[in-house]
């Protein structure tokens, strides 16, 4: 079983209607394809809104682990917009 917080940015929120949701149900499918192929589930922990400051995605990965270092879980993960993030690296 491994453990997972979620980090979900504002811009991700406001694009998605009961995102909290959603994000159980992805955690879900993925957990049970995980399960059927190599006996490997996803524990969600916990979701979490991140105001996150905008920026290079190096820059935001440092901020997330700096605010974070998931000491009580196995993963980790920031969830930002992708066309931000892809204009600001490009």
């Amino acid at each position: 079983m491994l453990r997972v917080r979620f980090y979900v940015g504002a811009d991700h929120r406001a694009r998605v209607v009961g995102w909290e949701e959603e994000l159980t149900e992805v955690v879900n499918a993925a957990s049970a394809l995980l399960s059927r192929a190599s006996n490997v589930q996803l524990e969600l922990v916990e979701s979490v809104g991140w105001e996150r400051a905008g920026g290079p995605l190096e820059k935001t990965l440092a901020s997330l682990t700096a605010n974070d270092p998931g000491t009580d879980v196995d993963v980790v993960v920031g969830l930002v917009d992708a066309s931000e993030t892809a204009l600001a690296d490009f």
